[in-house]
């Protein structure tokens, strides 16, 4: 599911914030988690991870943070 604290989470096609927007995915949605990435990556200086996900037969990338399993 994921979780956040505005009304949507880009979707994007590499995991880089530079990346396309391929679509927004509205807060507190279920998407399918296919690969959670093991390195570390910092985000105005957060840690995390990125996550490759799917969401609405669309797959990208989407910052992990973000996404919680249940």
């Amino acid at each position: 599911i994921v979780i956040i604290d505005s009304q949507t989470l880009n979707l994007r096609a590499k995991p880089s914030l530079s990346s396309e927007i391929l679509l927004k995915i509205p807060a507190n949605s279920e998407v399918e988690l296919l690969y959670y990435d093991t390195k570390t990556y910092y985000l105005q200086n957060v840690p995390g991870k990125w996550c490759k996900i799917k969401y609405a037969g669309t797959e990208g990338w989407a910052w992990g943070n973000y996404i919680k399993e249940i």
